[in-house]
């Protein structure tokens, strides 16, 4: 839902007719707010975590270029310029975390997705698409970013969350499949699960183009670092 929600916001603000006005006067920026689907986790030490997706947009001025409209006299010579309008789209998802202790919630604020897989027996898992910031001449958005997996460790106090996302401990997962959690028990460690899917029957390659293996990516959590383990699939 979030990512559909991304991407109506898009395609609003992309179909826009974009304006002109004469550079002598001020930006007019536009303001709007639209909450995805939240969504919420218990954590190892009981901090309830919630994550509310926000999505902002506005206009602010481009870069003057030439133009048949919007003119202005100066003494005897006549300026004609035009300020093509950029319209702006700002994504990113809000963290609050309720810690288990009682007190004032916790606050941080990401450019990134996230979709919470489930708490394991070492942490709480999510996987986190950063947002990636693309301007053009008239637009300045985001596209999202590789997928990770990341664990998301508040503390007892729950007020540990890292500032920045390269503060979580993150591994790589494949671009596209299933992904699970299958939390351990006893000695075992947590284990997560990368599936590519499988390639459709019915789409013909040619003999000469190499197929890409199909790969499943095994990635194991001991509460400090993740390590991974690739195993090639059949298709």
């Amino acid at each position: 839902m979030r990512h559909l929600a991304l991407l109506l916001i898009l395609g609003v603000i992309l179909t826009a007719a974009a304006f002109g006005q004469d550079t002598g006067a001020t930006a007019m920026p536009i303001g709007g707010m639209n909450y995805g689907t939240s969504t919420s986790a218990a954590d190892q030490y009981g901090n309830v975590l919630i994550f509310d997706p926000i999505y902002s947009w506005g206009i602010s001025p481009g870069v003057p270029t030439p133009a048949v409209g919007g003119t202005r006299s100066t003494g005897t010579s006549v300026v004609t310029t035009m300020v093509v309008m950029r319209y702006v789209l700002s994504a990113k998802t809000r963290v609050t975390v309720i810690p288990a202790g009682g007190g004032q919630p916790a606050i941080r604020e990401y450019a990134a997705s996230f979709q919470v897989l489930g708490l394991g027996k070492s942490s709480l898992y999510a996987v986190m698409n950063e947002y990636l910031p693309v301007s053009q001449e008239n637009y300045m958005g985001y596209l999202q970013g590789p997928r990770k997996l990341i664990a998301i460790d508040a503390g007892a106090s729950g007020t540990s969350l890292p500032t920045a996302l390269t503060g979580f401990v993150n591994a790589a997962l494949q671009s596209s499949g299933d992904v699970r959690l299958h939390a351990g028990t006893g000695a075992q460690l947590d284990l997560i699960t990368s599936i590519e899917y499988a390639s459709n029957p019915l789409i013909m390659v040619p003999a000469s183009i190499a197929v890409r293996p199909r790969v499943a990516r095994l990635i194991r959590y001991d509460g400090t670092k993740f390590t991974s383990t690739d195993v090639t699939l059949p298709q």
